[in-house]
Parts: structure tokens; C-alpha cells; sequence
């Protein structure tokens, strides 16, 4: 099975038209062809989600959906038109499901290959939804990290970051709270332009004032995706534990994250490993072959299965099957074996995963299929992502905003087969690599 990770549907406006309002010569979207637009998304997406109604609150999605169209009263510019029906984008309550606009990342290294910045901080959002500074934009230390953000160009921070979350998607609020922090840069740019100067207030009981410029950094979270060390990594320590990162499933290279995970294994079995810790704290998915062919192999002690039911939208009718285009039909995964390695990389130690608010997709089913079949405990922090996980995510272009809605074709249930808890949930904090790796 196949995901996008959770990385690439965070898609956001093109830098190019990111102004709140119009730019001089932009054609704008007239109102009743952006509602043609809402209005196509809507129907699509109950008609091809596989679960829309067991995921999402279908009272509250129609209820934002007639808030929408009715805000919808003059011509708007595409930022505003996203703006608008990114509201959709929490109601769906679904990371594979929201509607968003392509090519950030070129207009991204575009923006800053012409001198011009970003907001300067990578920020986190704490649980009250205050925006703090984790630190530079790029992800360097800052001695400011963990100030809290008050005011940004005379707005209220907690209010503005308010504004995001009204627009991201992903399954629960928590997800959503670190998808903004993650790409917190972004969103400020799709509502409120990239301004080269920023008028901050931070701090505490007496908050301070600070005036930057814009930064020319590519974010952390883009100049992280083509850097392999930053996503494959392996540790080992004289005391017996060991780091195995796996920060995507979708790299591109498959072949070399299978040389890499056999070098680990190697790498582990040589060090007298006993105690991993896998990372998946930061991998929003991918391609499941990537972890199936790179990890089952070494650890897996006995048959296993990625899910047990499934339900699956039929995309194409399928004679052969009996399928029709348009039904859902109920699937049930078998058990499979993982082929075998040789046994001098065979791992049996103790495994821990750590999980993450941005653990999404295949990453999901792999601390699904390490927990249920005993092979691993996970840690970490949990409740952001549902253990019932959708998948095979398609694509729609809506036709006069160029905005695409995603959407899933299936969605599968953990392999024991249990839908309780709903959110994977994590055992405490991790014993194991905590330091010293």
C-alpha cells in the first residue's frame, strides 16, 4: 500500500500569490465559480471517501461548508479563495483528506533565491495554542527559544495562530497543533503576505519588543526532506542500546534505504545491541515496501500482517472481482512472512518506537504492526493520530481556483483487528537511546 506522507500534504498556497489581497494584474475568482468550486469538493469527497461519515462530523463539515458560501460574496484573489475553503480542511478530521494548492516548495526556494525572507523563527505552539520561538528559521538554536510570541505586526499571536488551525488538516486537533508549528512560516505567508519586516512582542508578565527582517532561509522542514542523514540514521552506544531513525517513508531511492537499513542491522549486531529505539517521531508516512523489505525482515519473530479489515472505495469497475465503480467493499488483510535474512543480522533484542504528533500514514501502520504482534513497545507522544488509518490518496483539480482536494480510496483497521483506542497511543516516555546516541 501506498501513502503520501504527511510532510507532502502539507500543501499551502504558492509564495507567488500569497498576498491577502490582490496583486496588480491577478485575475481574481469570480463568486459563483469559486462556489462551483466548493461545491464540486464537497461532492467528491463523499463520493470517494471510504469513510467520510465514521472520520468526520458530517453536521459540523455542512455547517462550515454554508458558512463558507455564504462569505463567498464578491470576487477574491486565489490567497482568499484558499483562505475560504481551507476551512473545510479540519472538518474532514483526516490527514489524507483537505483541499490545498501545489508548488510550494519551488516558489519557497524561489522566494528566497531572490533575497527576499520568511518569518524568522521556527515556531511550536504550546497546548493553550500560544505561539513560542523554537528557534531559527532553518531549525538553529536561538537563544529565544521558548519565548512566547504576543503580538507579530500588531496582531495577536494566540488569535493568528487561531486563524491557521482553522485551515490545516490532519486527524485531531493535536496533529494539526504541530502541523502549524511545523510549518508555521507557511501559514503566516498564505494569510498575511511576506511582509521583509516584522514588529514582534514576546516574552512573559512584560512582554519586549523586537524588529527583524525576514529571513532568506529555507525552512527546516523543506531543507529536511532532501537530506538523507537528516531522515536515516544509526546509532550505537557501548551500554547496549542502539538508534535506528527512520524520519520517511518516502524517500524516493528505495535501493538505498535498504542498503542503509542492512548496514544498520550489521552496524547493531556488531555494537551487541540489545536495547533500539526506532524514531519514528518525525515520519509522516511514505511507501510501506520502505519499512516491509527495510525493517520486517530483521526483527519480525513470526507472521504478521500491516491491517486486518479494510474498506475500499472502487475507483475503476472490475469485472473480474465483481467490482463496481463508485461501491465500498470490505477486504480482510492475511498474515505474511517476511523473508529471511541472513542470521547474522537478524535482530532480537528489546525494540522501543517513538512516536510523534506528526507520526502519520505508513508510519502509523508500522508502530501498528509493532505493537499488536508484541514485536515492540511504543513511546513517545500519542493521541494525535488514529490507529484506523486511510490510505492510497488520490487527487482532484477543482477547476477554476487550480486548488486540488486529496482523498483516500481505503481504510484500514490495526492488524488485531481492535478499534479501541482509536488514537495510537503511546506506553510513556522511551527507556531506551535517550542519550549518550
Amino acid at each position: 500500500m501506498s501513502h503520501l506522507p504527511l510532510s507532502l500534504l502539507a500543501v499551502l498556497p504558492l509564495l507567488a500569490a500569497l498576498s491577502p489581497a490582490a496583486k496588480a494584474g491577478e485575475a481574481l475568482i469570480e463568486p459563483a465559480a469559486l462556489r462551483a468550486d466548493l461545491d464540486q469538493a464537497l461532492r467528491e469527497v463523499r463520493a470517494r471517501h471510504p469513510a467520510l461519515d465514521q472520520v468526520a462530523d458530517i453536521a459540523a463539515l455542512d455547517a462550515e461548508a454554508a458558512r463558507i458560501r455564504r462569505s463567498i460574496d464578491g470576487p477574491v484573489s486565489r490567497a482568499d479563495a484558499w483562505a475560504l475553503l481551507a476551512r473545510l480542511n479540519p472538518h474532514f478530521k483526516d490527514g489524507h483528506t483537505l483541499i490545498g494548492r501545489p508548488g510550494w516548495r519551488g516558489e519557497a526556494a524561489k522566494l528566497i533565491a531572490r533575497g527576499e525572507g520568511l518569518f524568522p523563527f521556527e515556531v511550536e505552539l504550546d497546548r493553550r495554542g500560544l505561539p513560542r520561538i523554537a528557534g531559527a528559521l532553518g531549525g538553529g538554536p536561538h537563544p529565544l527559544s521558548g519565548t512566547p510570541i504576543r503580538q507579530i505586526n500588531g496582531e495577536d499571536g494566540r488569535k493568528l495562530a487561531a486563524a491557521m488551525l482553522a485551515r490545516a488538516h490532519g486527524d485531531t486537533p493535536r496533529m494539526r497543533r504541530a502541523l502549524v508549528s511545523e510549518r508555521w512560516w507557511f501559514f503566516y505567508a498564505m494569510l498575511r503576505g511576506t511582509p521583509q519586516r516584522f514588529d514582534l512582542r514576546i516574552g512573559d508578565a512584560r512582554p519586549g519588543r523586537l524588529t527583524l527582517t525576514a529571513a532568506p532561509v529555507l525552512p527546516a522542514a523543506i531543507a529536511r526532506e532532501d537530506d538523507f542523514d537528516a531522515n536515516f540514521r544509526c546509532r550505537t552506544a557501548a551500554d547496549g542500546q542502539g538508534l535506528l531513525g527512520l524520519g520517511s517513508f518516502g524517500w524516493p531511492d528505495k535501493p538505498r534505504v535498504l542498503a542503509f537499513t542492512r548496514d544498520c542491522f550489521a552496524r547493531l549486531r556488531a555494537a551487541g545491541t540489545t536495547r533500539l529505539l526506532i524514531d519514528l517521531s518525525a515520519n509522516g508516512g511514505g511507501d510501506d515496501d520502505l519499512w516491509i523489505d527495510g525493517v520486517m525482515p530483521y526483527v519480525a519473530t513470526r507472521p504478521w500482517r500491516n491491517g486486518s479489515t479494510a474498506l475500499k472505495r472502487v475507483i475503476a469497475d472490475d469485472p473480474a472481482k465483481g467490482e463496481i465503480a463508485g461501491t465500498i467493499v470490505a477486504g480482510e488483510n492475511g498474515l505474511r512472512e517476511s523473508p529471511p535474512v541472513d542470521a547474522a543480522l537478524a535482530y532480537r533484542g528489546d525494540i522501543e518506537v517513538r512516536i510523534g504528533p506528526m507520526t502519520y500514514s505508513s508510519a502509523v501502520l508500522f508502530a501498528n504492526v509493532m505493537r499488536d504482534h508484541g514485536l515492540a513497545r511504543l513511546c513517545g507522544e500519542g493521541a494525535a493520530a488514529r490507529t484506523r488509518q486511510t490510505g492510497g490518496t488520490r487527487t482532484l483539480t477543482l477547476p477554476a481556483s487550480g486548488f486540488f482536494l486529496s482523498y483516500p480510496r481505503f481504510i484500514l483497521d490495526p492488524p488485531a483487528g481492535d478499534r479501541a483506542p482509536a488514537l495510537l497511543e503511546s506506553d510513556g516516555r522511551c527507556a531506551f537511546a535517550t542519550s549518550g546516541i
